[in-house]
């Protein structure tokens, strides 16, 4: 399978994801996930992609073999999940309890790290060993990194509902 060339399709109202042939548009596989919040995340190889559902389900997917290798609840009222480059640690920001779970590439716990607020959003920081996270709720930023998951605090001058980061840059 060429992975540089895979076409996924999120039947969101059926809860599927359609892997396509972004060639022919053949259908190559189709997998049940759920209500998916957030959008498909992928690893840099694009062997593998994650989802996760608004109810706190995360699934993960072998794009060269095919086939789902993993499902697990991370939390609840899930807002999105963030993927590092390698794909060996996954962050799920959840809202029931206020957490990011920390997990690795096959989904298994690695952490539970509490939150003084709603999370917003989890996203991988561009070029960097961090995922970052701002509060819903708080002029708050916190930076994860993800080799010893220890947590930085800075002050935003309010709180971010949501945020990107623009393409090919750090901006936030």
């Amino acid at each position: 399978i060429d992975r540089s060339n895979l076409t996924l399709v999120v039947e969101r109202d059926e809860g599927r994801v359609v892997v396509l042939d972004g060639t022919t548009m053949k259908e190559l596989d189709r997998f049940w996930v759920g209500r998916i919040h957030g959008g498909p995340k992928f690893d840099q190889a694009w062997r593998r992609v994650w989802a996760v559902t608004r109810d706190g389900h995360v699934v993960a997917y072998d794009l060269g073999a095919g086939g789902v290798t993993a499902r697990v609840q991370a939390g609840i009222n899930t807002r999105n999940i963030a993927v590092n480059a390698a794909g060996t640690l996954v962050a799920v920001a959840a809202q029931l309890p206020a957490h990011v779970a920390l997990l690795d590439g096959a989904l298994k716990p690695l952490a539970v790290l509490p939150l003084k607020g709603q999370p917003s959003g989890v996203y991988q920081a561009p070029g960097e060993d961090h995922f970052v996270l701002t509060l819903r709720d708080a002029p708050t930023l916190l930076l994860i990194d993800q080799a010893t998951f220890e947590v930085t605090e800075r002050t935003l001058p309010e709180p971010f509902e949501d945020f990107v980061f623009v393409p090919g840059r750090r901006q936030l």
